[in-house]
Parts: C-alpha cells; structure tokens; sequence
C-alpha cells in the first residue's frame, strides 16, 4: 500500500506467480463504477486504496481542503496531525482497503495480510476501518481466521522485497549467479 496497491501472494511458502508472471496486480479490480483512477480504470481498487488514491480521493471528496494534485504525503501529515478533514480521508480510504481485503479473504482464505508502507505509516487510522469492513463482508469464518497488521519492516520492507524477489528468481532458475 504504497504509491500503488499491489499483493506479493505467498502460497504453501513459495511466490505465486500465475501463468504469465502478472500475479498479485490486485490494484486493477474494479470496486466501483466511479470515483478516482487509477492504473488506467476509473474506481479501481488502487484508485481508493494506494497512496496516490488516497491523494485523488482527498481532491475528489473535499476540493476546498485538498488542492488539485495534492501530495499524499500533505494528507497523510494532517491526518496523522489528527485533522478531521485529513481523517476523514484515511477512514474512506480503509474502507475500501477493507473491501477489497475481504474479497480476497473469501478467496484465498489467508492466515495473515501483511500492509506496508502505507499501513505503517498510517496504522490503525487506515487499518481499523480496513479490518472492520472485513469483518463485515468477507466469510465470517475466514474473516476471523485472518489478522490484517502493518509490516514490520518499517524502512526496510522494500529493500527485504528485492531481495525475497532475487532469492525466488535464483531458486526458479530464472537468475544465475
């Protein structure tokens, strides 16, 4: 949950590709018939959901508070500042990271979702609406089998993802040293 919204999905302890190496692009479902773009789809998962949505959707929701092209960073600083306008925002934005999360509960019926960058930094003010709504809509006894925390990682979570990424591509065959 980053600039974009994408998934690294681990299954039976391996990465899970799919046929054509596009696995995990989650950001591009469609959640809804209108409301930001994102990744070229109008109301996409990622439109609602990543860092630069949660940008366009402060701007789309609340013009006269949050300029057109607004930095995420800017709404993250006044939401972590506890400003109601800026809150506002990040709940919506959990809402929808909740509503996307149970659809892949009720599908891949996950022990754990692990949310960096974004989850992070912003914690339980983007996770708890996140969680709730997961509770809400996905299959109760999947929903309750899957904790939703932030990466423990901190800075590091992308530097750890390249090389996870490297180690998988060794193990495939598909890097040589």
């Amino acid at each position: 949950m980053g600039t974009g919204l994408g998934a690294g999905i681990i299954l039976n302890g391996a990465i899970y590709h799919g046929a054509t190496d596009a696995a995990g692009e989650v950001g591009h479902m469609r959640m809804a018939d209108n409301g930001p773009e994102a990744y070229g789809k109008v109301g996409s998962w990622e439109a609602f959901a990543s860092g630069a949505g949660i940008a366009s959707l402060a701007h789309l929701r609340n013009p006269a508070a949050f300029a057109e092209g607004v930095a995420t960073s800017e709404v993250v600083k006044r939401a972590l500042a506890g400003e109601p306008e800026a809150l506002a925002i990040v709940h919506e934005a959990g809402e929808w990271l909740g509503k996307g999360l149970a659809l892949l509960v009720d599908v891949l019926n996950p022990e754990i979702i692990v949310i960096g960058t974004l989850g992070i930094v912003l914690g339980d003010l983007v996770l708890e609406p996140a969680r709730e709504i997961l509770r809400q809509e996905a299959l109760p006894i999947s929903a309750r089998a899957c904790r939703v925390v932030p990466a423990q990682l901190g800075a590091k979570l992308m530097d750890m993802g390249c090389l996870m990424a490297a180690c998988d591509a060794y193990r495939g065959g598909k890097l040589a040293l």
